[in-house]
């Protein structure tokens, strides 16, 4: 939920497991868990995998990346 809670015009979100999508091939989930990729100017983050850690790359805030 957090991707909705932060305005960003022209945001596109895409959601699905593996390679569904064209858009997320290659962007594999971590570990199991709910996985984000924040993807700006076409290069896209390391994966995170907090709502934390999504809402700050949502902001630009850099900060760790999950492993």
């Amino acid at each position: 939920q957090e991707v909705f809670h932060i305005y960003l015009p022209n945001k596109v979100v895409a959601c699905g497991v593996g390679s569904d999508l064209p858009l997320l091939k290659d962007r594999p989930q971590i570990g199991g868990l709910p996985t984000a990729y924040v993807c700006r100017n076409f290069t896209c983050s390391l994966a995170v995998t907090t709502p934390g850690k999504l809402a700050a790359k949502l902001r630009g805030e850099d900060g760790p990346e999950d492993p």
